[in-house]
């Protein structure tokens, strides 16, 4: 782990999940959106058979007996939320349009959500788990916006919050097995705390 004033970077076994923040959120944006998540995606596993996330586990749990560990390796990418203060489209139909053809463009990203505040809760929009083509696409614009984004966060028995951070990437030490999360400015932090009945961390990475 690098941790400095304006770089921090790390490995890609320790993000549990990113949240991409921006002011407003436009085609643009979200395409950028898409495209660094298909990245992050690809950091976690480069194809079918090519998983890059090495971990050590204990292979046995015998009391008194000396504790034998083995690699272990995971695709398992991160899970990908886009969170937004507001965005450029006028209706709902309009905004999944945009995310729908995207999705189309983009077959690499698996977005679990994007989240547009607004005067009256704000929108929220999705991937589905286990679809193909469009049908991967969440069939309604969720209203109530950032409750939706909340609840899917998946942090059980805590609560999270939001830290908006600025990340700046200058070098990226390398590593000797598997990529590094931070390449292109994806740099990953601990920067969720959450509350359960010890404080303890939670490993999101905020892009802004």
């Amino acid at each position: 782990m690098i941790d400095g004033e304006s770089v921090a970077s790390g490995l890609i076994e320790m993000v549990y999940g990113v949240i991409e923040v921006k002011t407003k959120l436009n085609i643009g944006r979200l395409t950028s959106a898409f495209k660094n998540c298909a990245e992050i995606r690809s950091m976690a596993k480069s194809g079918p058979n090519d998983r890059n996330k090495a971990y050590l586990r204990q292979a046995n749990n015998e009391a008194g007996k000396i504790a034998l560990f083995q690699e272990w390796w995971s695709g398992l990418a991160p899970r990908y939320f886009v969170f937004s203060y507001g965005d450029t489209w006028k209706k709902d139909t309009a905004f999944r349009s945009a995310f729908l053809e995207l999705t189309r463009d983009h077959e690499e990203a698996h977005i679990h959500g994007v989240c547009s505040l607004g005067e009256n809760g704000g929108r929220y929009i999705h991937h589905k788990a286990f679809k193909r083509g469009d049908e991967r696409v969440s069939k309604l614009v969720e209203s109530s916006g950032f409750r939706t984004f909340l609840t899917n966060l998946d942090s059980p028995g805590a609560v999270v919050y939001l830290i908006h951070i600025q990340i700046f990437i200058s070098t990226i030490a390398p590593r000797a097995n598997g990529p590094c999360v931070g390449e292109r400015s994806l740099a990953p932090i601990v920067a969720g705390r959450c509350m359960p009945s010890a404080e303890v961390l939670t490993p999101f990475c905020y892009l802004t």
